[in-house]
């Protein structure tokens, strides 16, 4: 794989060496138009007037260098289609609900809320976003009083999960994330369409990448973009910033990190998000092999000299040489468990972080440190 391929995709869409890398992916899309589509927030869209009215992304563009320097677009520009597709997440008030909710002929989860907890909407969009078959509507029971008392809603949130006019499960007060999960899968089962959730896809590219299969990590991570942009966008691009930094491409890396920063402020702790963005804080720029022989001579003269060794475990993890990284740590560790705050310790867990707690060298290196501080 060409150390540019990922810089190239970035930068011009998806063409030359890097038509390889996806083959098979079933897309051609070019990585800039999936950055570019999965950066916007939910808006509500539409009036009361005009039927059901989609949950969709504000319209949104880069500005400045970035823009000018990693999202060209070099393809002809796409028409929209003659008859775009219905909302999978959109707004139902009382002029729509019998049309949007009853008649639909596909299952449809109803989350009821108020003003004061509409924020619990999040998860269960999240959730449905990018799963086949399945559509959520939102109804804010103060906008439509006549359906609230028809449902008998005494408490909210209150979310059904309706299909061919009937109202199949009732869930009162807010779901912890498996029960969000549960409803979803049920609704696609009645759907019959099938096919993995995005959230399913991520947790597979992740388990892709850790077996250094980056190309088809890649391919999973640019779908997860194109089939759940809003809410998983920033998810998505962190995992092809990582795929970046296996190819050790470095500048594509720090592009994505970049525009994740400048459009997804609110996704910066998310694990996925925090760990490709402690990874290329790590990674840096990369250290000549001279200074990182002077490091180990002088670790190797002075085995007490902690900040070059220090300084030795981060050059090391930027040249993806985890294992030996982590050794200096865990040296440091044995022999001043205090140094510095136990600032050895803090890196440590940095690199844990960053790589998860799946990583091989993670594991051997945490059964280390467990024998050195207990």
């Amino acid at each position: 794989m060409s150390s540019s391929a990922l810089r190239t995709a970035v930068r011009r869409g998806v063409g030359g060496p890097l038509k390889s890398l996806l083959a098979g992916s079933g897309s051609q899309r070019p990585i800039a138009s999936v950055a570019m589509a999965s950066q916007a927030p939910w808006k509500l869209q539409g009036s009361r007037a005009s039927g059901p009215s989609a949950w969709a992304p504000r319209s949104s563009h880069l500005a400045g260098p970035v823009a000018s320097r990693r999202f060209q677009s070099t393809g002809p520009a796409q028409a929209e289609p003659a008859n775009p597709p219905a909302p999978m997440i959109f707004e139902v008030l009382q002029e729509n609900f019998v049309e949007a909710v009853v008649n639909s002929e596909e299952p449809v989860i109803v989350n009821c809320f108020a003003e004061w907890c509409k924020e619990q909407i999040g998860p269960m969009a999240n959730a449905v976003s990018g799963t086949p078959g399945v559509k959520l509507a939102v109804m804010d029971v103060d906008k439509c009083p006549q359906f609230a008392a028809q449902l008998q809603i005494t408490n909210l949130p209150t979310i059904f999960l309706f299909h061919k006019g009937k109202a199949l499960d009732k869930q009162v007060g807010s779901l912890a994330p498996e029960g969000v999960a549960s409803l979803v899968k049920k609704a696609q089962a009645l759907s019959g369409a099938v096919g993995p959730t995005a959230n399913e896809l991520m947790v597979e590219a992740g388990k892709l990448l850790s077996q250094s299969k980056v190309q088809e990590a890649l391919q999973m991570y640019m779908h997860v973009s194109q089939i759940s942009r809003e809410a998983h966008g920033a998810s998505a691009l962190s995992g092809m910033a990582l795929c970046a930094l296996a190819v050790k491409d470095n500048e594509a890396a720090k592009d994505l990190i970049e525009t994740i920063k400048a459009e997804f402020p609110k996704n910066l702790e998310d694990p996925i998000v925090k760990q490709a963005c402690n990874a290329v804080e790590l990674t840096g720029d990369t250290v000549a092999p001279e200074a990182v022989m002077e490091l180990q001579a002088k670790v190797e003269k002075d085995a007490d000299d902690h900040a070059s060794r220090h300084e030795l475990a981060l050059a090391l993890f930027g040249m993806q040489q985890y294992g030996d990284a982590m050794k200096q740590c865990l040296e440091i560790i044995k022999r001043d468990k205090a140094w510095e705050e136990g600032k050895a310790r803090t890196l440590l867990f940095k690199f844990f972080e960053t790589l998860g707690n799946d990583h091989k060298e993670v594991i051997a290196a945490r059964k280390r440190l467990a024998s050195l501080l207990f």
